[in-house]
């Protein structure tokens, strides 16, 4: 049984590509395996309201688990999807590269936590700094 999961954030996933997606897609095996709880193929889209507690500042948080199914309805989608974190994932000031870690404690309960990449500046390296040897004459007038 997988009891937690590690989702490493895509440039798409902290709004950076102006896209619209639904929320983070879920593994399948994620669902297999009893990190989600399987939802039924016979209504279309059922979804689950999940409590989240954030370890980084202990609040309470409500996501929206869903499957969208419409595979069995005359459409195509057949995914699971974690959606509602648009907002969180703004107020922690999360970026491209950064780790979420979700870990499920009971059936509608999980913690989620933060794991932040290295921060490195992108518009200054060393490339951008010249080194200057010798006196230097002052030729400010």
């Amino acid at each position: 049984m997988i009891e937690s999961a590690l989702k490493r954030l895509s440039d798409n996933d902290v709004g950076m590509t102006n896209s619209h997606q639904a929320g983070f897609l879920i593994p399948k095996l994620f669902v297999k395996e009893g990190l989600f709880e399987k939802l039924s193929d016979e209504e279309l889209n059922p979804r689950l309201r999940l409590k989240f507690r954030d370890l980084a500042d202990e609040s309470e948080i409500y996501l929206t688990y869903i499957y969208y199914n419409n595979k069995f309805f005359e459409g195509t989608r057949h995914e699971y999807r974690l959606t509602g974190l648009t907002r969180w994932i703004k107020n922690h000031g999360l970026r491209s590269g950064d780790t979420i870690k979700i870990h499920r404690i009971a059936k509608y309960d999980y913690t989620i936590g933060i794991i932040k990449a290295e921060r490195r500046p992108r518009a200054l390296s060393e490339e951008s700094w010249t080194a200057l040897y010798g006196k230097e004459e002052n030729n400010e007038q």
